[in-house]
C-alpha cells in the first residue's frame, strides 16, 4: 500500500480575484503560477500542506512531495512505483469538487526519466465518483519513435494509440488532455502544445452518471521494474490552458 506525505497545495482560482497559496505567498517569477492563471483548479505542491480536497489512492507505490526537484517553484509530486508481481501499480491524487463540467481540460508537467519502462502508464482521467467508476483516461506508452499518448474510453471500451512520432523523455513534458462529454463527445491531446491530431476523435464520452472526479498520477499493470515519475503544475479548467501559462 502506498503512503502519502502531507505536503501539497490546492488552490481554486478566479480570474477576478486571482489566488494565493495556502501559506499566503504570491507566486513569483520562476515559481508557481497558480496565483495568476484564473483556472478552476491549480496545484503547485508549494505550501507544504495537503488540502483535504485531495485524496490519494495507492497500491505498490510511495507518493511524496519532493522539495529538491520541480518544474516551477521548489516542490513537485514524486511517485515511486515498486516492482510488483501482482496487482496494479497505482499512485493517483483525486479531487471531486471541480466537476461536473461538460468540457474538461487537464494539464500537467511530467518528468519521465530515461529509464521509464515501456509499459502503458495512465496519467490523468475524469471518471464517475460512484460505481461503476467509468472514466476516459490518457496514458503514455513507449514506441520505437519515443513515448506516445494513448486514450482509453471506459464508456466504449476502446483504446486508441497515436501513430504519430513520439516524444523524448528524460525531461519535463507538458501534457494537456481534453474530454468533451457527450454522445458523441470528443477527446484531444497536446504534448508541449503540439496536438496529436489522430487522437482528436468524436466518440461517446457520456457515462451515466456523469464524470464527477478527476485524477492525476500514475497507474499501470504489474511486471514493470521499479521506477519513478514526477508531476508539477497541475491545472483543470473548461478551456485550453496551454503550456505557456
Amino acid at each position: 500500500m502506498g503512503r502519502f506525505a502531507t505536503h501539497a497545495l490546492w488552490v481554486a482560482c478566479t480570474a477576478s480575484a486571482g489566488c494565493y497559496d495556502l501559506g499566503g505567498l504570491r507566486a513569483g517569477a520562476g515559481g508557481s503560477r497558480c496565483g495568476d492563471l484564473g483556472v478552476q483548479l491549480c496545484e503547485s505542491f508549494e505550501s507544504g500542506v495537503l488540502d483535504p480536497r485531495w485524496r490519494m489512492v495507492g497500491h505498490n507505490v510511495t507518493v511524496s512531495v519532493d522539495d529538491s526537484f520541480a518544474f516551477r517553484g521548489t516542490h513537485s509530486l514524486r511517485i515511486d512505483g515498486m516492482m510488483a508481481t501482482s496487482g496494479d501499480v497505482q499512485g493517483e491524487i483525486l479531487e471531486s469538487d471541480t466537476l461536473p463540467a461538460t468540457d474538461i481540460f487537464m494539464r500537467g508537467y511530467w518528468y519521465f526519466p530515461s529509464t521509464t519502462p515501456p509499459t502503458a502508464i495512465r496519467l490523468m482521467t475524469p471518471f464517475q465518483t460512484d460505481a461503476p467508476f467509468t472514466g476516459v483516461g490518457l496514458s503514455v506508452a513507449a514506441r520505437s519513435s519515443g513515448f506516445v499518448p494513448e486514450t482509453f474510453n471506459g464508456v466504449t471500451g476502446m483504446t486508441t494509440s497515436s501513430q504519430l512520432p513520439g516524444f523524448a523523455v528524460g525531461r519535463w513534458v507538458c501534457i494537456e488532455w481534453e474530454v468533451l462529454a457527450g454522445a458523441p463527445g470528443r477527446t484531444r491531446v497536446w504534448v508541449d502544445d503540439v496536438e496529436y491530431g489522430d487522437l482528436a476523435t468524436m466518440q461517446n464520452t457520456n457515462p451515466t452518471p456523469p464524470f464527477g472526479t478527476i485524477g492525476f498520477g500514475m497507474l499501470h499493470a504489474s511486471g514493470a521494474p521499479a521506477h519513478s515519475i514526477w508531476l508539477d503544475d497541475l491545472d483543470v479548467d473548461t478551456q485550453r490552458i496551454t503550456c505557456a501559462r
